[in-house]
């Protein structure tokens, strides 16, 4: 069973190409069986998001205890390019919501509620709470309405 990170905006976002054998980051539409997701979400513009492992489990890493050299670093890019994702909607957007769960929980009511800044997508140590909503904003956005 794999983890499943699921984005929710104001503006549509284009999907982009799975298949590059090289990208640590995609975003595609859908499957039918997650849009029971939309429940956790105020936006109206779903999208899943995926890391090199081709699902969203690649989202973490943690210095103390990589499985490999090669995967941390796998993971730590993923990270990265989804931290310059998330920092290019927000621009545009000002705030994104986020899901995380694993793959069947999708209407599964969040655990945790988090606000969260761009900037924390980052460090020695990366991991997302499982059955989460974030709110995710720049830190130049915060005390703004």
């Amino acid at each position: 069973m794999c983890k499943a990170l699921y984005l929710a905006t104001d503006v549509p976002i284009l999907p982009t190409d799975r298949d590059d054998p090289t990208s640590v980051f995609f975003v595609r539409e859908l499957e039918w069986r997650e849009r029971r997701v939309r429940v956790q979400f105020s936006k109206p513009e779903l999208r899943h998001l995926g890391a090199h492992t081709g699902c969203s489990c690649g989202f973490m890493y943690d210095a103390e205890d990589p499985a490999t050299l090669e995967e941390a670093q796998l993971a730590r890019r993923s990270v990265e390019e989804l931290r310059r994702f998330l920092t290019r909607q927000v621009e545009g957007a000002r705030e994104v919501e986020l899901y995380h769960c694993w793959e069947g929980d999708e209407d599964e009511p969040a655990k945790h509620h988090v606000d969260i800044t761009t900037e924390q997508f980052a460090g020695s140590s990366f991991r997302l709470q499982e059955r989460a909503l974030y709110r995710v904003r720049l830190v130049s956005n915060r005390g703004h309405s």
